[in-house]
């Protein structure tokens, strides 16, 4: 199901790895959204920037 790995050790620190993760993609479409955005086109170099 998942590729690739977290670069962290443990399954808490991961846990929070992905965590923090996703509400930093949710808080990106929540900005694109409000601001009037498409909320697909240039997604990816947001989040790169995050």
């Amino acid at each position: 199901m998942c590729q690739g790995q977290a670069p962290t050790r443990g399954l808490l620190t991961t846990q929070r790895y992905v965590l923090g993760a996703v509400l930093v993609y949710q808080l990106a479409l929540r900005y694109r959204f409000e601001t009037g955005g498409d909320l697909r086109v240039g997604l990816k170099a947001l989040l790169k920037a995050a």
